[in-house]
């Protein structure tokens, strides 16, 4: 019994390694993505995201907002056009948490969240600074 019990932190670790590897490697955000998006929705009115290179930005509104470091991107093509991208980022209490956009290219850029039917658009230049 004491032998199993010595053994389970090392095959919990080789359990973690594995499914890290089967990810695969994370992608960079393309340019196009890249930017502070708002939508036009009344229920987001005064609310914008912005994504960098390495953060995901929520404005939540008035001069609120909270940044969190991406950890993983990856994507695929959608039958419907354009592509689904999946972030996976770090929250306020330090849970991994995922975030899936779909992002249209033409006509116009569009981005959507996976769960809500509302659009993003590139916002317009100073509209959202303070």
């Amino acid at each position: 019994m004491r032998s199993a019990e010595a053994r389970r932190p090392v095959v919990c670790a080789l359990v973690a390694a594995l499914l890290w590897s089967c990810a695969g490697e994370s992608e960079a955000l393309p340019a196009g993505l890249l930017g502070v998006w708002e939508s036009h929705a009344l229920a987001y009115a005064g609310r914008y995201f912005e994504l960098r290179p390495t953060q995901v930005i929520f404005g939540t509104g008035g001069h609120r907002l909270s940044m969190h470091p991406i950890e993983f991107v990856h994507s695929e093509a959608v039958a419907e056009g354009g592509r689904l991208y999946t972030l996976r980022y770090r929250g306020d209490d330090g849970d991994s948490r995922e975030l899936r956009l779909l992002f249209r290219d033409a006509p116009g850029r569009t981005l959507r969240f996976s769960n809500r039917n509302e659009d993003w658009v590139p916002a317009r230049a100073g509209a959202n600074d303070a």
